[in-house]
């Protein structure tokens, strides 16, 4: 009985932590091309559908690309407002299969392709 109930608490716990972002941002990705195939700059892109949200952190294919830093600043975090949409460069080499993105209104995985 006290392990049910320890368990039943803990999932309470894990789900109210969980969240869903279908209604605050929508992901995709994008690739712009250039005349050299190997240097085709890859982008998750994050569209904000409320007044405000800050993106805090992007994990690209479970932390195996690497979001590009410029002259050596973080591209995060960033505040986008409704109907804007920010574009989050990983490297070349990278195709984007997943993406983890953490907001100051939740966290929340997307899938592409595959």
């Amino acid at each position: 009985m006290r392990k049910t109930t320890f368990a039943a608490a803990l999932m309470a716990i894990t789900l109210s932590g969980c969240s869903d972002l279908s209604e605050v941002i929508e992901v995709g990705t994008a690739t712009r091309h250039t005349a050299y195939a190997a240097m085709n700059p890859q982008f998750v892109t994050i569209r904000s559908l409320v007044e405000e949200v800050e993106i805090q952190e992007v994990t690209v294919n479970r932390g195996e690309c690497r979001v590009i830093k410029y002259n050596g600043r973080s591209q995060l975090p960033k505040t986008i407002k409704f109907g804007k949409t920010a574009k989050i460069q990983v490297n070349n080499d990278c195709d984007v299969l997943e993406a983890e993105i953490e907001t100051d209104q939740g966290a929340g995985t997307y899938s592409f392709g595959g």
